[in-house]
């Protein structure tokens, strides 16, 4: 809801330039194409101005805001986590560390079995592939 809000706040200032110009109906083709490129030109003067006065104004007062309630609030909570987690985790590894070497060696021995059969499959491929 606020993010259509804010995107509505947005244009409404972007287009606040428009208002501000005074347009007369035109007469002729030659009269409004000179309207046209007028109005044109105005905005392109004045939207960098604008664009630059929203950043400045709200997107940097609100990123900075953001960052320090980062920084006071949930920075805290997430470190504190973490330096919990990290003696919990080296204890389960000591524990488990017999079954991850028992585990690494079955691994080992399978891929040793697997590659020639694999490689023959790709040469094989590539052999079909070249000729």
């Amino acid at each position: 809801m606020k993010k259509g809000i804010y995107s509505i706040l947005l244009i409404i200032t972007l287009l606040s330039p428009i208002r501000s110009l005074a347009i007369e109906i035109p007469e002729t083709v030659e009269e409004a194409g000179e309207t046209v490129k007028n109005v044109g030109w105005d905005l392109s003067n004045q939207l960098p101005g604008q664009i630059k006065k929203v950043w400045y104004e709200e997107v940097i007062p609100i990123t900075k805001t953001i960052l320090t309630v980062f920084k006071n609030e949930v920075w805290p909570i997430l470190k504190n986590f973490f330096n919990n987690m990290f003696p919990k985790a080296e204890g389960e590894l000591e524990k488990r560390k017999p079954i991850i070497k028992e585990e690494v060696e079955k691994e080992k021995e399978e891929i040793k079995e697997e590659l020639p059969i694999v490689t023959k499959d790709l040469w094989e491929k590539l052999k079909e592939v070249l000729k």
